[in-house]
């Protein structure tokens, strides 16, 4: 059950991060804003987490339980990504925000239910180690998930390049699809477009497939009653928590 929560949490935190880095970066280079507007356009995914977070807390004292909550911010995610996989410049905000709210609620969902679980599937003695490794973990799982997909993004991106057999070096970080390119050929932008569109399509479905591995470890993992007290506690100290 620590190993579980600890896996899911490290799949949660790639997750939020990985979707951290693209989200801002698809809306600028495929969508067009600047950085100011395409900060205001993530508002709903980072405000949604914050909602899916508290409503996690509360969910999970009152069932008692926290697996079928990890499992249904677990499908979220996985829901979430692989919908922004299909986004395009021609499809509405309305949607695009919809989904950036599916997918920053399950995340909210994962990331304070994972923590539970883990510390309350561990020994009073070992809480603190446990706590500990899901904390570290975390980080690793975030490094992992900005790295992966900007790994993706850029070889997606070089691939598209070669294949348009353009030797020219296009900066992402400074580039702007809505004006030219340059060193591009004016006939070349539209495939740019579409060539950089897919390489975002690719990241997000790789964030959805690690959600998907997050998964079969949720649907795996014991469905622990959440105690008040630990375990280990006597009986005495058990009765006075009450």
């Amino acid at each position: 059950m620590v190993v579980s929560g600890t896996v899911i949490g490290f799949f949660a935190s790639a997750a939020l991060f990985g979707a951290t880095f693209l989200l801002p970066l698809y809306f600028q280079l495929v969508g067009g804003a600047d950085a100011s507007g395409s900060g205001f356009l993530v508002v709903p995914f980072l405000g949604s987490n914050c909602v899916g977070a508290y409503a996690a807390g509360q969910l999970a004292r009152r069932l008692g339980r926290t697996r079928a909550l990890m499992c249904a911010g677990v499908g979220g995610c996985a829901l979430g990504f692989a919908l922004l996989a299909t986004v395009t410049p021609a499809t509405p905000h309305v949607l695009t925000i919809a989904w950036q709210l599916l997918l920053g609620v399950s995340i909210g969902v994962i990331m304070p239910t994972s923590l539970v679980a883990t510390q309350n599937a561990a020994e009073r003695r070992d809480v603190g180690t446990a706590t500990g490794m899901l904390l570290f973990l975390r980080s690793l799982g975030g490094a992992f998930g900005s790295t992966l997909v900007g790994a993706l993004l850029a070889a997606r991106f070089g691939t598209v390049l070669h294949g348009l057999g353009l030797s020219v070096h296009v900066d992402l970080s400074e580039m702007r699809l809505h004006g030219a390119l340059a060193g591009v050929p004016p006939g070349a932008e539209a495939a740019l477009k579409a060539g950089l569109t897919g390489a975002f399509h690719l990241a997000f479905m790789a964030c959805a497939i690690l959600m998907v591995l997050a998964g079969f470890v949720a649907v795996r993992m014991r469905d622990l009653p959440l105690r008040t007290v630990s375990a280990q506690e006597p009986a005495e100290a058990a009765v006075l928590a009450h």
